[in-house]
């Protein structure tokens, strides 16, 4: 059988129309969407229409999309931006990914304060407490859903705060696998991904509700309305666009299969000696599945099916590189050689029924080989 990618929260295959899209823009020639000209007139309003799509997705307007080079970039302009415009503490989850983690940990390296939310054993975070702490703070920033258990956070309850504190709200993950309505969480800020759902990586989104205070830490530039220098990527965007497109017109469609599959995998893994389930049976993203097989570390198990074609992870591809078990699972009260067991498996919009049964039938005999390698003492 070829590859079998199960690895989507790190990174989801291309969508046909995304790569379309792409490469139609590249056949435009050259231009910069800010030039005058007719080529620069064709890039611009390629450009336009990728930020309507994309500011459709979570029912935004146009002008408060803001196209970065990702959601990690975003993470960082809508923290730091806002805190430029309104100085004050910061209070963050547990849960957070490392590009919001790093940030936080930048605000209190330079004499700012931050204000630590915990989180439960599946990295869910207390609404209750997150209000409570907002009292008197200029920014919370909390994910909507967690990238390693898949569990969905409670960023409506969140929104309702009391007093003027803003809401940045990490959606990479959330987009295309749950609705995400800007209005409907009350985020000021909001940051996506775009091969987060099927388009290409190095581009994703920051919206800025208008009339939020707001700027560049990094100084203004002249294009994104003013808010981002730079010149735009516009062939990136247009296959973001059309992302998103393909994610409101499936209108639910890939969610509900993706949760056929997956409910299928974990009904198969709850069944094997060993196996514990560490996403949540409710609440969680569909196509997501963090599972720990006693006995077995979580990086030989992904290496054990690595070899033979088929692709998991053992936390966020952001930190997976050093090799340590997700920090959510320690920061939720598991000890670390219980987080070391964890492997991921994230179902994408292009998963198979034949794929994920491939990979049920591997699983045995993978976990049979990786503890007999186990050293005794």
């Amino acid at each position: 059988m070829d590859e079998i990618y199960l690895d989507a929260n790190a990174s989801s295959p291309l969508r046909a129309e995304s790569r379309a899209a792409l490469l139609a823009v590249l056949d435009l020639g050259p231009g910069n969407a800010s030039s005058p000209h007719g080529a620069g007139r064709r890039l611009r309003k390629a450009l336009g229409d990728a930020r309507e799509s994309v500011a459709a997705l979570v029912g935004a307007r146009p002008a408060e999309i803001v196209f970065t080079s990702g959601a990690t970039e975003s993470n960082a302009l809508a923290i730091l931006g806002t805190l430029a415009a309104t100085p004050g503490a910061l209070v963050a989850t547990r849960a957070e990914h490392a590009s919001v983690v790093r940030v936080a940990e930048r605000v209190a390296a330079t004499g700012g304060e931050v204000r630590w939310a915990g989180v439960d054993r599946w990295g869910r975070y207390d609404a209750g407490e997150v209000v409570t702490l907002c009292a008197g703070a200029a920014l919370v920033a909390a994910t909507m859903a967690q990238s390693v258990t898949g569990a969905i956070e409670p960023v409506v309850e969140v929104g309702r705060r009391p007093g003027p504190t803003a809401f940045h709200v990490d959606a990479a993950q959330a987009a295309g696998r749950v609705g995400v309505l800007v209005r409907e969480i009350a985020a000021t800020t909001l940051s996506l991904s775009g091969h987060k759902i099927g388009g290409p990586q190095g581009i994703g989104a920051l919206y800025v509700r208008e009339g939020t205070a707001w700027r560049n830490p990094f100084g203004e530039g002249t294009q994104e309305l003013g808010r981002r220098g730079g010149t735009e990527a516009v062939a990136l965007a247009a296959a973001f666009g059309e992302a998103a497109r393909a994610v409101l017109l499936d209108a639910g469609g890939e969610a509900s299969r993706m949760q056929g599959l997956v409910g299928t995998l974990r009904d198969a893994v709850a069944a094997m000696p060993g196996a514990e389930i560490v996403t949540p049976a409710q609440g969680a993203l569909a196509n997501t599945l963090l599972v720990a097989f006693d006995g077995c570390p979580g990086d030989a198990v992904m290496a054990a099916l690595d070899a033979r074609g088929i692709r998991v992870s053992t936390g966020s591809a952001c930190a997976s590189g050093a090799r340590l078990p997700p920090e959510v699972l320690l920061a939720g009260g598991r000890s670390r050689e219980e987080a070391a067991r964890a492997v991921r498996i994230s179902a994408s919009w292009a998963t198979t029924a034949a794929e994920i049964r491939a990979l049920v039938a591997a699983l045995p005999e993978v976990l049979t080989r990786v503890r007999a390698a186990r050293p005794t003492s």
